[in-house]
């Protein structure tokens, strides 16, 4: 059985809990996962795709995103000096 499909921007944005122009970041700067869906066409010049994505492919984006940035996680306890103390 095929994955539910997640179509429009909106619905997209929605089911992550960002606005659309959060989405628009998460796509240009993080790499979520989206693909253009033919649609059927409803009327002469509607347009005929729209972006879609699933909860597997966000699942796969949300992993490698942690994967990625785990790269920056500190491998040990660095101690932090307090401010005045010498040495």
């Amino acid at each position: 059985m095929p994955e539910q499909e997640i179509i429009g921007l909106r619905a997209i944005a929605k089911h992550l809990g960002v606005s659309v122009n959060g989405l628009y970041t998460l796509v240009q700067e993080t790499g979520l996962l989206v693909y253009k869906r033919r649609l059927a066409r409803v009327r002469p010049g509607a347009r005929a795709w729209a972006w879609a994505t699933t909860p597997g492919l966000i699942q796969a984006w949300r992993t490698a995103k942690a994967m990625a940035d785990r790269r920056d996680f500190p491998t040990k306890h660095q101690p932090t000096r307090k401010a005045g103390r010498d040495g």
